[in-house]
């Protein structure tokens, strides 16, 4: 794709200052993204360049699309003398970066994109992301649960109580280095305003109380210049009575007290670990048969969720019953099964259990409505898991997508669709990381692999595929509602939104249909839907 940058293509409201920044700056940005990223989707620029306080020590950011990186990630480079900043967001899955922003109320890239100003989107893709983030933005972050308040009142009382019993100065500095970024994080949160680090700190918590940030800076020159503590020791005592006093014995572990919605996520980490992985899947059967088994209206599955995009890589075991249930039943039973775990020889991934967890990869598909249909559906699927071969058993669930009314009224989506399934899969995993030309050289081979494992394959015949075509057709509903602002690659399949939403949602179905048999040759898959003889298989 060639790159067309023109700084007008949006109509925006923007200072002098803005347009000399981008008029100076304009030809080497556009220079810049040609050489590092020839194939992006969408930029944006962002940050102080859009600011009075650009100078030129200063970096510029670079937000852009991609449909290479699956991933989150931020680069630096020093290109014609100008540091610049890239970050990356993944196209699949632009829905999923803001929201879990959102929730975890730090609001980085929802600052940047309401603040931001496109240059190039020939899909629209950012300046729907751009108005969703401006929503997002002016509702401010979502409010702390009483675990989070508490746990940072906790935090902040030990090491106010460290300051109080210290002279040493060099101690005291390097407490106070500590415990500064936590006054400012809560200090933001309760203000209901996002998250801010660095000069933005500064200028932000001077709008918002004058008098807190001259005491806050006022406390460290003097702790810095004299010795003096007292007035750090002042200002954090003032602070922590403002949100209700000292809490000096609190559990800090990284997990609610208490489930705030009918759905509960049990997270288990893998980190990359291909032994903690399949320890992840023997945990999962203990827990469905040991505990879940024993309550017939908890519906529940485990999904496993191999690429570190925008969720963490490992098992989610997720639950949907009545939340009085999921409290005063489930997670005390969850809590013994938990702690046992440290006594067998799964002490390991003990470590690495999480419950009850905020997030979970079906939250991309909408409320715990349609999470719930969902949970019944990839649950159906699973309990009929119980073949040697993934691959078959994978393929004929799959090709029940044919039947479909979607695709049964548009037969010529069929090869489009499995042909996007095949970009996804192909994309996902550790590939991101690697040079564009190593990719196409990694591409061509995957795709001569998968030419010649299916020139011998056969589908067996002893297997009993699990049958959801009834299930797949009751989810046209939700497919028809489905509103997401992550754009699918074939720009071609429809001009009709609608058409494009519903198949946008199958393509997520399918992905978390084959993440929740944790196939793993998910490339051989997509590549076998688009053969035509396939049906014959």
């Amino acid at each position: 794709m060639i790159l067309r940058i023109t700084h007008h293509i949006y109509a925006m409201k923007t200072t002098n200052y803005t347009e000399r920044h981008l008029n100076t700056n304009l030809a080497k940005i556009k220079n810049f993204v040609s050489n590092y990223f020839p194939h992006n989707y969408g930029v944006m620029v962002t940050g102080s360049i859009l600011t009075e306080y650009f100078n030129e020590e200063s970096d510029i950011d670079i937000i852009i699309l991609s449909n290479i990186y699956r991933n989150i990630f931020i680069e630096s480079y020093y290109f014609k003398e100008i540091k610049m900043q890239a970050i990356v967001l993944p196209l699949y899955d632009l829905e999923s970066v803001i929201n879990r922003d959102r929730n975890l109320g730090g609001g980085v890239y929802i600052n940047q994109l309401h603040s931001g100003k496109i240059l190039f989107d020939p899909m629209g893709a950012l300046l729907n992301l751009k108005k969703k983030a401006e929503v997002l933005y002016s509702k401010g972050p979502r409010s702390l649960t009483r675990f989070q308040f508490n746990q940072g009142r906790a935090r902040i009382t030990t090491r106010l109580e460290d300051l109080k019993g210290s002279d040493d100065v060099s101690e005291n500095i390097f407490t106070i280095l500590d415990l500064y970024p936590r006054i400012v994080d809560l200090f933001f949160q309760e203000h209901k305003s996002w998250a801010f680090q660095g000069k933005s700190a500064s200028r932000e918590m001077k709008q918002l109380d004058v008098s807190f940030y001259n005491d806050m800076v006022e406390s460290i020159c003097s702790l810095a210049k004299s010795g003096d503590k007292s007035k750090a020791v002042s200002l954090v005592s003032k602070f922590l009575s403002m949100l209700g006093g000292e809490v000096h014995f609190y559990s800090t572990r990284e997990y609610k007290e208490v489930n705030d919605s009918n759905i509960m996520v049990v997270f288990i980490g893998d980190n990359g670990n291909i032994f903690l992985k399949q320890q992840c899947e023997e945990v999962e059967k203990l827990m469905m048969n040991s505990l879940l088994s024993k309550y017939s209206d908890v519906k529940a599955v485990g999904y496993y969720n191999p690429d570190a995009r925008v969720y963490r890589s490992g098992l989610y075991i997720i639950c949907f019953c009545d939340n009085r249930k999921i409290n005063e039943e489930l997670l005390p039973l969850l809590e013994m099964f938990h702690l046992n775990l440290y006594h067998t020889k799964y002490s390991e991934i003990a470590k690495n259990f999480y419950y009850p967890y905020n997030i979970n990869p079906l939250e991309t598909f909408g409320d715990t409505e349609i999470q719930c249909v969902l949970i019944e559906l990839l649950s159906k699927i699973k309990v009929g898991d119980t073949q040697k071969d993934i691959n078959s058993y994978s393929f004929g669930i799959l090709q029940q997508f044919k039947k479909l009314p979607f695709f049964d009224s548009n037969p010529s989506l069929w090869s489009k669709f499995w042909s996007c399934a095949y970009d996804l899969f192909e994309k996902s995993g550790n590939y991101e990381y690697l040079p564009e030309e190593v990719f196409r050289s990694y591409s061509v081979r995957a795709k001569e692999r998968c030419i010649y494992k299916a020139s011998n394959w056969q589908f067996y015949d002893r297997i009993q595929v699990c049958n959801i075509e009834e299930d797949l057709t009751g989810l046209m509903a939700y497919a028809e509602n489905f509103n997401r602002f992550a754009p699918i690659l074939d720009l071609n399949v429809s001009k009709d939104d609608n058409l494009r939403n519903i198949f946008l949602f199958y393509l997520y179905l399918v992905e978390a249909i084959v993440n929740v048999l944790n196939v793993e040759d998910k490339l051989f898959l997509a590549y076998l839907m688009t053969k035509e003889e396939s049906d014959e298989c």
